[in-house]
């Protein structure tokens, strides 16, 4: 084992709480976006990390040499782990000034997703947040390559997006279906009860289970490794820049995939089959690689002179 394996073997975190790809699945994209970033970009970005308050907390333990890599990683759950950090409040949706960074203490939920919702049977469907994983995605990229913005606030953006871009990725963070059995919205499958082999067993929302099928380790070592295992996307849809392009894919497999039989139409619980089970594994991996090669381009080109 190198040195690297042994110094991160050694690096645990905390179990964070399950939201979007939960930790393991954040940490695969910022692994992959990490890969493939210029060594210059890297060291800019590391810059930045480090203005964070959890830097010092990130690195404990870690040799010199590892940690611009394991801060990178380990700030990509960051926007998670202050849904349940104290000094942090839910508070009313995106009232701050835009550039405020680490000063703003509101853990923003609704910037993790953008609900392009949607209804089979047309059932009336409600507007999604104005402040939303998308509107954020657009104005943190535009604040990160403006030389006039602090850095310390680029740095929250950056957090941030290390986060936001992996969200938008998972189908169930870009929509909520309308039904009539489920009229004010599933809150994309959070209303929706599932039972991943049998209902004997205690059920989860289809949305939990979207979000742990990377599994819900912190072990950065193996989220490492997993995420090098993965198969690099095809450079035609990794090329894909639009982050409005981005939910739009999303939302068409949260219809095909996540919605696919034997999902109903109802609250549930539902029997998870081997072969949904399969296709939602095989969709996540390929939303994970897509989401850290297309990471890296968002760095590159918002860290760019």
């Amino acid at each position: 084992m190198n040195r690297l394996a042994l110094a991160l073997f050694a690096l645990l975190t905390c179990a964070a709480p399950a939201h979007a790809w939960n930790a393991r699945g954040h940490m695969m994209v910022a692994t992959i976006a990490w890969d493939r970033l210029s060594p210059d970009a890297r060291a800019k970005a590391s810059a930045l990390i480090k203005l964070n308050p959890h830097y010092a907390q990130w690195t404990e333990g870690a040799a010199d040499a590892d940690r611009d890599l394991v801060a990178f990683i380990k700030a990509s759950v960051w926007a998670d782990d202050i849904r349940s950090e104290a000094g942090y409040s839910n508070g009313p949706e995106d009232t701050s000034p835009p550039a405020i960074g680490y000063a703003d203490r509101s853990r923003h939920s609704e910037w993790h997703y953008k609900n392009l919702a949607f209804s089979p049977d047309g059932t009336p469907i409600k507007a999604s947040p104005e402040s939303n994983a998308l509107s954020q995605i657009h104005r943190m990229t535009a604040q990160l390559r403006n030389p006039n913005v602090s850095a310390e606030a680029r740095s929250y953006d950056l957090v941030w997006l290390l986060h936001l871009v992996g969200d938008v990725h998972q189908p169930l963070h870009a929509t909520s279906r309308y039904t009539a059995e489920i009229p004010d919205g599933d809150r994309g499958g959070n209303e929706v009860s599932v039972c991943p082999t049998s209902c004997k067993d205690r059920s989860r929302s289809l949305h939990s289970f979207w979000d742990g099928l990377m599994g819900s380790g912190s072990d950065l070592r193996d989220a490492i490794n997993r995420s090098r295992r993965l198969a690099a996307p095809a450079s035609g849809v990794a090329g894909v820049t639009s982050p409005d392009a981005w939910l739009q894919e999303s939302l068409e497999l949260a219809k095909t995939a996540a919605y696919a039989s034997p999902i109903g139409p109802g609250a549930g619980p539902y029997v998870l089959t081997a072969a949904y089970k399969q296709r939602a594994g095989d969709v996540a991996e390929e939303r994970i690689a897509l989401a850290g090669v297309r990471l890296a381009a968002l760095i590159e080109q918002g860290l760019a002179e």
